[in-house]
């Protein structure tokens, strides 16, 4: 009787531990790859209500990234696209549960976004599985239906649960909608997609993104990141956007 007393007690503490590390790692609002990715159903942790952000703040809802940033060459040539503009940068991936809901967001803000402000975005590789889903990405711009398709690639994967990171599926995926096998197999393989993933790879590197989605705006004064987590909501990010390139707009040459 005393040890099955102790086997027991040793089952309902391997059980609680384990229930208490899922539920930690649930609930810290990071979306970071774990296998397999179409299993992912992270408890929400950020409130759907929009934060008092009567007052946005430095440090709380946004922090600005150092100088040394700039030292990197990837960085330097991004920059150097969109002169005289304001750049915001979105750092996301299709794997990721909360880049779903913020997604249309933020999609919409671009369609009416500032004329002095240049939009680019993306994808993040923080899991092996992620590459895949990144040249998805390059293949979906390639093709020019990014509006189309990007919503199909968070559908399949967080609500049909396809596991879409099979490089065989994704094939198939895009036949499905209407790529042909050897025109994907082109766009999929070819030079220049893939030096398009190394670079997205090496910005997210160089801006030391270590959670997803996360935007950063490059002006005048310097570069600032932000994320939903920070901020309180995905329709506060847009507040916290707003604000930065008001501010940085100031300082733009006048046209």
């Amino acid at each position: 009787m005393y040890q099955v007393f102790i086997n027991f007690i040793k089952r309902f503490f391997n059980i609680h531990l384990t229930i208490l590390v899922v539920c930690c790692l649930m609930g810290s609002g990071l979306c970071f790859s774990v296998e397999p990715i179409v299993a992912q159903h992270p408890v929400p942790s950020i409130p759907h209500a929009v934060p008092d952000l009567s007052v946005i703040e430095e440090g709380k809802h946004y922090r600005k990234i150092g100088p040394t940033v700039l030292l990197n060459k990837n960085v330097q040539e991004l920059i150097a696209q969109d002169p005289g503009k304001i750049q915001v940068i979105e750092f996301f991936s299709y794997a990721c549960f909360w880049c779903q809901r913020l997604h249309p967001i933020v999609n919409a803000w671009v369609e009416k976004m500032p004329s002095n402000v240049a939009f680019h975005r993306y994808p993040l590789q923080f899991h092996k599985q992620w590459v895949p889903l990144a040249k998805a990405y390059y293949v979906v711009k390639a093709l020019g239906r990014s509006h189309e398709l990007d919503p199909v690639f968070f559908k399949a994967i967080h609500e049909t649960h396809i596991n879409l990171p099979d490089e065989k599926l994704l094939q198939t995926f895009f036949a499905e909608h209407g790529v042909p096998e050897k025109q994907f197999l082109e766009l999929y393989g070819s030079f220049t997609l893939n030096q398009e993933v190394a670079k997205a790879n090496e910005l997210g590197n160089a801006y030391e993104i270590a959670e997803s989605p996360v935007l950063i705006v490059n002006g005048p004064s310097g570069s600032y990141i932000f994320s939903a987590r920070m901020v309180g909501s995905e329709q506060g990010v847009i507040k916290v956007l707003e604000f930065l390139i008001e501010r940085e707009a100031k300082q733009l040459p006048s046209q």
